[in-house]
């Protein structure tokens, strides 16, 4: 695809995400094309540049020149200069020196009813889906693909000056454990939070709550920088914030946050607060436009509790029986002859 839309093939394609790919860099003093896959943890003062030296790292600036005004789709290259220190106005520099930026525009990820929410805030209507609803069908009956999950909630600050939401933690967890106990394999969840601190509360109640789901362990939860280039097949993303919206406001990570879910999009926050926001506001009508597309977390979770309800007395129903057998079969062990 790289080849046929910038019509021809980058000398060398990284990712830069450890020092054994910075080797590719340094065989010769040749300059490159790059098509860089930016991590948060680029995030980095020049002193800092995962070994580059200082002729390596102008070489890396000088060279970047692939990429879109926004982050991905499915296949979508992007720009985030300001992990590397570059300006936003790169690209567009090198675009009115005649070179031609090209739209891939054809996603390859999303349920179509997530990918209308980017085409609409985002790409202005020029994406095309390369799959359909069919092809990404619901993992469970009762869960819908795209929906926003009301919680009354109360951001709070932490004292790293990040926010954190008690309240959509533990409704998160709830709904997690729901789908783990319905059969959805827990790597295939992602759990996405704009804020780091939002991040420790529930991987912290996760490890409080494992015992009864020793598979949460396998959920990954990350802020939304980190979740750049990964896909899940269901993703839960919590808003936190309940008074103002700071990085929530943000298009790009509005943007990777919405789009990193293949069949389910979950989102939790404060339905009032963020209908204020132009943005999330947008979000929330696609929401509404769906079946159950929204829900207040007060009515919703007397149906997880039923379901997590009927998944324990399950779990202890089974180990009842296999205690039960185990023990019929210590009665009629019968040992070896001088055995006592």
């Amino acid at each position: 695809r790289l080849e046929q839309c910038l019509h021809k093939c980058s000398t060398n394609v990284i990712t830069v995400n450890n020092r054994n790919n910075i080797g590719l860099l340094q065989k010769s003093h040749q300059e490159y094309d790059f098509c860089l896959e930016a991590q948060d943890y680029l995030s980095i003062p020049k002193q800092h540049n995962f070994g580059f030296g200082d002729i390596w790292y102008k070489v890396l600036q000088q060279r970047f020149w692939v990429g879109l005004k926004l982050k991905i789709l499915g296949g979508f290259f992007f720009h985030y200069w300001d992990f590397l220190s570059l300006k936003n106005e790169l690209l567009w520099l090198e675009i009115s020196k005649g070179h031609h930026a090209v739209l891939l525009r054809t996603q390859y990820r999303c349920h179509p009813a997530i990918s209308a929410i980017a085409n609409d805030l985002f790409y202005e209507g020029n994406l095309i889906d390369g799959i359909s609803e069919r092809d990404r069908s619901p993992l469970l009956d009762w869960l819908p693909t795209l929906c926003f999950y009301n919680v009354n909630g109360t951001e709070q600050i932490g004292r790293d000056n990040s926010f954190h939401n008690l309240a959509e933690a533990a409704f998160t967890l709830k709904l997690i454990q729901s789908l783990i106990a319905s059969g959805i394999e827990a790597s295939a969840i992602g759990v996405i939070t704009l804020y780091k601190s939002q991040m420790n509360q529930l991987c912290n109640l996760f490890s409080a709550g494992h015992s009864d789901y020793p598979n949460i362990k396998a959920v990954q939860v990350s802020t939304v920088d980190a979740f750049q280039g990964a896909e899940k097949e269901v993703i839960v993303l919590s808003c936190v914030r309940t008074r103002q919206f700071g990085f929530i406001d943000s298009e790009r990570r509005t943007n990777v946050a919405l789009t990193r879910g293949k069949r389910h999009l979950l989102i939790v926050g404060n339905v009032a607060c963020l209908k204020k926001n132009r943005l999330w506001g947008n979000v929330i009508q696609h929401c509404e436009g769906r079946a159950n597309g929204l829900q207040h977390s007060s009515q919703y979770e007397a149906q997880l509790n039923h379901l997590l309800k009927c998944h324990l007395e399950k779990k202890a129903k089974e180990q009842e029986e296999r205690s039960s057998q185990k023990e019929k079969s210590g009665d009629h062990f019968c040992p070896p002859k001088g055995m006592k």
